[in-house]
């Protein structure tokens, strides 16, 4: 999954291949996850948050994914990496979309981009494969939140400069960045990805779920799925 092969239209006689890079954008575990806070202590939030990067790193190399790009600078954060054979990037401008668009600049410029957020905690490797393989030369994807507002994953042609618009209501901003790229876009509509965890209430949804995701045991805070006290 590396690379991405394409045979060009009509005679089918070029063949063009892409590198794939996915870039996964994190927070220093201090200061992830803060609107947790009313359920979460600080220690808490930033285990928890360790665990939700590990388990999106996980399922982005065991789609086979050679070039995962972890960016922050926190050094846990840079381990974290390492530890998962992904590749730490440091940060690289004043705030989340000028530091992803010059980490694009950097390494994925000339083959495939995918952004995906480190708070994926039902992500599977099977709905990164099926994000890659929607995504080819003039061709890209995105897929929101389960509510319809954030951005989840975007994906694209490394050599389109995209001004990416991460923050609140996202989503819109970023389909009609890429329409307006000139780009043909997939829209995807997947449960694991459309799953992310912002507030509190996120998260104790995450918990009810724990019998049909046994893997949310390691991942959730152990009080979360404690039984309520006879």
């Amino acid at each position: 999954m590396q690379k991405q092969s394409w045979r060009s239209p009509p005679s089918g006689e070029v063949e063009v291949t892409l590198e794939v890079h996915v870039l996964v954008p994190a927070k220093p575990p201090a200061t992830a996850k803060s609107r947790l806070a009313p359920i979460l202590g600080p220690g808490e939030r930033e285990t928890f948050s360790q665990r939700m990067l590990k388990h999106v790193l996980k399922a982005i190399r065991e789609a086979g994914i050679d070039f995962c790009w972890v960016v922050g600078g926190d050094p846990r954060i840079e381990g974290i990496a390492r530890e998962t054979n992904c590749l730490p990037l440091p940060e690289l401008g004043e705030d989340l979309n000028t530091t992803l668009e010059r980490a694009i600049r950097e390494v994925a410029s000339d083959g495939l981009v995918l952004i995906l957020p480190a708070d994926l905690p039902l992500l599977t490797a099977g709905e990164v494969r099926t994000l890659v393989s929607a995504m080819g030369p003039g061709q890209g994807v995105i897929a929101s939140d389960r509510r319809g507002e954030g951005t989840n994953a975007i994906g694209f042609p490394g050599e389109v400069a995209l001004s990416l618009s991460f923050g609140p209501g996202s989503f819109s901003r970023h389909l009609k960045i890429l329409e307006e790229s000139g780009v043909s876009v997939c829209r995807v509509d997947l449960p694991g990805l459309a799953f992310d965890v912002d507030t509190p209430g996120d998260l104790l949804l995450l918990a009810t779920l724990a019998s049909c995701y046994p893997h949310l045991v390691d991942l959730l805070p152990p009080r979360l799925l404690e039984g309520p006290s006879s």
